[in-house]
């Protein structure tokens, strides 16, 4: 995203930086944030118990 920046003052490559700027940022947020809770939902995760369960013996 870092590479878009000079490009974007460009008359003709302006708007097509800003363009994947834009398209960067917001695939970056749906990545960290939508993604991970689409993947509780759909999974049914759910908090362990509060006793503490015991996993191996």
């Amino acid at each position: 995203m870092l590479a878009m920046i000079p490009l974007s003052r460009s008359v003709f490559w302006g708007p097509m930086a800003v363009a994947i700027m834009g398209g960067l940022v917001i695939a970056t947020a749906l990545t960290l944030l939508f993604l991970p809770a689409l993947y509780a939902a759909w999974f049914r995760v759910k908090a362990p118990a509060a006793g503490g369960a015991v996993l191996a013996r």
